[in-house]
C-alpha cells in the first residue's frame, strides 16, 4: 500500500470526491478527492462537479487530439483553482489545491 492511499484510509465516505467516467473516443475521467475536514464540504464538492461539467461540456465527440484535451483540463483546472482561491479568501480557513 502507498503511502498516499494510507493517507485516505481513515476518511468517510462523505469525506470523499470519486468520479469515473469514460468520455468519447476513449477518453476517461477518473478524479478522487478526499477532504481532510468536514467543514464546507457540500460547497467544496459542488466546485469539483462542476470542474467536471465543465471537462465534459469541452471534450466533445470530434475531440480526439491529445493537446486539445491536455489544453482543456487545462483550462478546467485553473477555473477550479481560481473559485478554491476565491472561496479560500472569504473563509481563510480552507485550504485550496
Amino acid at each position: 500500500m502507498h503511502l498516499k492511499e494510507k493517507k485516505f484510509l481513515y476518511l468517510t465516505e462523505e469525506q470523499v470526491f470519486n468520479f469515473v467516467e469514460e468520455l468519447h473516443n476513449g477518453i476517461k475521467i477518473k478524479m478522487f478527492v478526499g477532504f481532510q475536514s468536514n467543514k464546507f464540504l457540500d460547497f467544496q464538492k459542488d466546485l469539483l462537479q462542476d470542474f467536471v461539467a465543465e471537462l465534459k461540456d469541452k471534450i466533445t465527440d470530434d475531440t480526439s487530439d491529445v493537446d486539445e484535451v491536455k489544453n482543456n483540463f487545462e483550462i478546467a483546472l485553473q477555473n477550479l483553482n481560481v473559485k478554491l482561491k476565491a472561496f479560500a479568501d472569504k473563509v481563510r480557513d480552507v485550504e485550496f489545491f
